[in-house]
């Protein structure tokens, strides 16, 4: 294995050891798994208010890019300060995304 190659990539693992090489059931289904944050913290008080927005800005144009039929979003609290939400409940949000966000078409699927 060439020392510059990314983990896994020419490893002999098996298949199922492996599970960036296989499609993901929630993506063909057209669903979404998003982090807002990009780091690792044990609570969403540990995270900024600035970061949490910025993030939640990200999502949206990302959703916008790709178009997806749903996006999970994991943590009511940090899902509440990202959209400005804070009544947000757990459960399915509804169609149309966050207060204020851009509505894109959203995507068919089967």
């Amino acid at each position: 294995m060439s020392p510059t190659a990314p983990l896994g990539s020419e490893s002999r693992l098996p298949a199922a050891w492996r599970p960036w090489r296989r499609p993901s059931p929630l993506a063909e289904r057209g669903i979404g798994i998003a982090n807002l944050v990009g780091r690792t913290t044990a609570r969403a008080a540990q995270l900024t208010r600035a970061e949490l927005r910025a993030g939640g800005l990200r999502l949206i144009g990302r959703a916008a890019v790709l178009r997806p039929c749903a996006v999970a979003v994991v943590g009511i609290t940090a899902c509440r300060q990202a959209f400005d939400r804070p009544g947000a409940v757990l459960g399915v949000a509804g169609r149309g995304g966050p207060v204020g966000a851009a509505q894109p078409q959203r995507a068919q699927r089967p």
